[in-house]
């Protein structure tokens, strides 16, 4: 599917967390939601196609569910 250089799009997302760095070392969850986006695009990789992927210049995230940090030692 072909974009015009603005549009309005939504994906529905889900995180599997496992690990991390820094402060969130070890952490592990699950988070489920959308990401909803739109303006100009920008070409940012590709697809296993081979054809562009093209995300929108603003994206926001509404993800609910959990994470677990580690017990300290």
């Amino acid at each position: 599917m072909v974009y015009n250089s603005e549009y309005t799009r939504q994906d529905v997302l889900v995180n599997v967390i496992v690990g991390g760095t820094g402060r969130y070392e070890g952490v592990r969850g699950l988070l489920i939601g959308t990401a909803e986006g739109g303006g100009p695009t920008q070409v940012c990789g590709k697809m296993p196609d081979g054809s562009d992927l093209e995300l929108p210049e603003t994206i926001m995230k509404d993800l609910s569910g959990y994470i677990r940090f580690p017990e300290k030692d």
